[in-house]
């Protein structure tokens, strides 16, 4: 890593459904695995108790007397299915501009990362299937961490393996606990893909800085993470020269964000110091 990479913007990409356009089948698999089982998954019941969590999560709170044995089994043939239409071929697309927005940062030489929920077969399986792999420098998945999406660590991690603080992260999410996870870590910013959640949603109630529907280079997205990446390098600048006044009166502000499940309990909170880095304008 060169001394200008170890100033400048990082980029955390979540997977489903802020690359990859895949809910619509995560839905079809949840509707055709828990049918059996007497429910009855539609669009709403999709959001509320599936999107974005993890399995033991889900099926622990959709089977609670179920021993986390028969919850890892049943994921692991939830998964399966999963990744066998994934691997059919043609069912998964990448979100609309995705994979020329991920070239575009490199050409940038902005440096990017993938943390997800999703299980490492299934990351895999999609990564490879979109062929965007060698567009991210690392893989944190949410279940190999002490605690996944919503709680800070996933997001902790992506920016402990590239080696950046997360006060010089950006983060792409779709979902509430992804976009908490997020924010509890300290983003310096959060775009909101609004593949699911509406623009409001993602900027009222969860905080997002920015949002889009995908990455069309006409959208203002490319501008707007330019902007950041020079706020950043020049707040760095300011630091290292003695910043004059305004560094030197600078404080830094504690950010705590409390995150909530699906029926609005409190589940973790996060308080830590981090560089408040304004959206641009």
């Amino acid at each position: 890593m060169d001394s200008h990479q170890a100033k400048d913007l990082v980029i955390l990409f979540d997977l489903d459904g802020t690359l990859s356009d895949s809910d619509g089948i995560h839905l079809k698999v949840f509707q055709d695995f828990l049918a059996p089982h007497g429910f009855k998954v539609d669009e709403e019941f999709f959001m509320k108790n599936i999107h974005g969590g993890q399995n033991v999560d889900i099926f622990g709170r959709l089977f609670p007397q179920m021993t986390i044995e028969e919850i890892n089994v049943m994921s692991e043939e939830k998964e399966e299915l999963f990744r066998s239409i994934v691997r059919a071929g043609g069912a998964l697309r990448p979100v609309p501009g995705a994979v020329e927005f991920l070239q575009w940062l490199e050409g940038q030489g902005i440096r990017r990362a993938f943390v997800t929920n999703a299980p490492r077969a299934n990351a895999e399986c999609m990564l490879e299937a979109l062929d965007i792999a060698r567009y991210g420098e690392a893989l944190v998945i949410g279940d190999e961490c002490a605690r996944g999406k919503p709680h800070p660590d996933p997001y902790l991690e992506g920016a402990r393996r590239v080696g950046a603080p997360m006060a010089r992260c950006a983060v792409f999410e779709d979902s509430p606990s992804g976009a908490r996870s997020g924010l509890a870590a300290g983003a310096c910013a959060l775009i909101g893909v609004c593949t699911t959640l509406t623009p409001t949603k993602m900027k009222e109630e969860i905080g997002a800085s920015f949002t889009i529907s995908n990455y069309s280079d006409d959208n203002g997205l490319r501008e707007y993470i330019l902007n950041l990446r020079q706020q950043i390098m020049q707040h760095h600048q300011g630091e290292e020269g003695g910043g004059g006044e305004e560094t030197k009166n600078r404080t830094v502000e504690k950010q705590e964000v409390v995150m909530m499940d699906n029926d609005d309990v409190v589940v973790a909170s996060a308080e830590a110091p981090v560089d408040v880095v304004a959206p641009p304008s």
